[in-house]
């Protein structure tokens, strides 16, 4: 989310450079859109992590699921950086490069995982979404209500 901050104080100069304003605003506005897009995404997936367990287990499964998430956002994009300069590399070596392999691989891997990602969560069953009512403390009401009665 800094890189549109960034970009709007120096726009004048980043569009001195490329020599287009409008190729800067569509920038700033994809990069917010990018950012909007995964914080509702992160959120979104830890709510329902949260949703699909116990009270007693919570804490562990949003500690493994933090975890795996810090873990594949330090791994994509270094294994994906470096996929690119291998296959651009392969583009620049061998003129235009297979159909396949060239500089736009990682972004065709990108686009398998994200098809395959979108079909998965449509197949997940509902009530993995619902919070589980397994050994959720008694509300004071109900304690001030069972005194009551006695």
């Amino acid at each position: 989310m800094i890189f549109p901050v960034v970009v709007f104080f120096v726009w004048q100069e980043f569009a001195a450079l490329t020599g287009s304003t409008e190729q800067i605003i569509m920038l700033v506005f994809v990069q917010v859109l990018v950012a909007a897009c995964m914080a509702s995404l992160l959120t979104s997936c830890f709510i329902l992590v949260g949703n699909s367990v116990t009270r007693q287990v919570m804490g562990t499964a949003n500690g493994i699921s933090q975890a795996l998430s810090s873990l594949f956002r330090g791994i994509g994009p270094s294994l994906f950086g470096w996929l690119f300069g291998i296959s651009f590399q392969n583009e620049q070596d061998n003129g235009s490069g297979s159909y396949f392999f060239n500089r736009y691989l990682p972004f065709y891997i990108l686009g398998i995982l994200a098809c395959v990602s979108v079909l998965v969560s449509l197949l997940m069953p509902p009530e993995y979404n619902h919070p589980q009512a397994k050994h959720l403390r008694r509300s004071t009401k109900h304690y001030i209500h069972t005194v009551q009665e006695l």
